[in-house]
């Protein structure tokens, strides 16, 4: 057991372990963009966290995250919240996309605490779906977030998992997120990846996202309507305050591990929110 504890640094919150306060973990949380491939163009951020130990070294996000509970990934996501409530949120209007554990759609309480802590419309990313996917009281609390205008994604797809397909036409999903596997085995299979993305979205309301996108050709293999992209090749996750700088200024810069020549992208587009 653990409890989230909200520390005296900005974006940053403390987990300690009930049974020994000397075991914890700080958490700083980040913000990665999503953009249009075609232009660089930020449309949404997905919040992130560094993961920092007791001795001082950082974790591995996925590791750390699996072995969490729910409850504790409950309280992250209500702190990850109430700090860009404090932050980012007060700048403008964005959204910004949030994980949690499809389970976590049973919890009433847990719903209706989400929906009074948000102030903006948010996304919620959903990866782990080990759960009864025909339980009324999930599919209930995702229609009253909808209801409320938040939207729902289904995070790290694959098209061998029975289970999110499943999901597909079961659940409204706004966005479905593509695993990053598809463009680091598959950049010689562009038609694959075009009749993939030509299923899924007639499953989704808004669009599909791939992840992973690294280099300059993984960019061009996805360059269609209603498709986004989240990688390094536009931006790594990012420390708030540094997004809320850049949030400032037009234009975003998209910039390609960071080096100055690659193109500064105009305006800001809007992902119906």
């Amino acid at each position: 057991m653990h409890k989230v504890i909200t520390s005296e640094v900005p974006n940053t919150v403390r987990i300690e372990s009930l049974l020994n306060q000397s075991l914890f973990a700080e958490l700083t949380f980040l913000l990665q963009p999503i953009v249009i491939p075609t232009s660089g163009e930020v449309v949404a951020f997905e919040a992130l966290s560094k993961v920092i130990s007791q001795s001082g070294d950082q974790l591995n996000n996925e590791d750390f995250f699996e072995q969490a509970g729910t409850e504790l990934l409950k309280s992250l996501v209500i702190a990850q919240i109430n700090a860009l409530k404090q932050t980012v949120y007060t700048k403008r209007r964005v959204l910004i996309s949030y994980n949690l554990p499809l389970s976590c759609m049973e919890d009433d309480c847990f719903v209706e605490k989400l929906l009074s802590t948000c102030t903006q419309k948010i996304a919620l990313e959903f990866t782990d779906l080990n759960v009864n996917l025909k339980s009324k009281k999930i599919i209930d609390n995702l229609a009253k977030m909808q209801t409320k205008g938040h939207q729902l994604w289904l995070d790290d797809y694959l098209h061998h998992s029975k289970v999110a397909n499943l999901t597909l036409g079961y659940i409204g999903w706004d966005i479905i997120k593509l695993d990053k596997s598809y463009l680091y085995f598959n950049t010689q299979e562009e038609s694959l990846l075009n009749s993939l993305t030509s299923v899924l979205l007639s499953y989704v309301k808004k669009g599909v996202i791939f992840e992973g996108v690294e280099t300059e050709l993984q960019r061009r293999l996805i360059c269609r309507e209603k498709t986004f992209a989240q990688g390094y090749y536009f931006s790594y996750p990012r420390c708030i305050n540094e997004v809320i700088q850049k949030m400032k200024i037009t234009p975003w810069k998209a910039l390609h591990n960071e080096r100055s020549q690659q193109t500064e992208h105009t305006g800001e587009a809007s992902l119906p929110v």
